[in-house]
């Protein structure tokens, strides 16, 4: 199945997004919401799971449920693959 988004361009200008942003939004949401871990995420988005990991507070990621270390191993296993 494929989704295709149109969103207004004074939505973008106003916020200032890129189409990296929207992508990154929609990512932490379906992460958020236990639907798709970060390496199934990388693989549709064509990004990097070390990016993904990495940016994820930035897009409002939420990592309150595990332990920081396991993020920490999560995102070096990541960056190393």
């Amino acid at each position: 199945m494929k989704i295709e988004l149109e969103i207004h361009d004074d939505i973008l200008t106003l916020k200032n997004l890129t189409e990296y942003d929207i992508k990154m939004y929609i990512a932490v949401a379906l992460y958020n919401n236990k639907i798709i871990s970060t390496g199934k995420l990388a693989q549709i988005l064509s990004l990097d799971r070390y990016e993904i990991i990495e940016n994820m507070g930035k897009y409002g990621g939420n990592f309150i449920d595990g332990k920081i270390e396991d993020y920490i191993v999560e995102y070096e296993n990541a960056k190393n693959h």
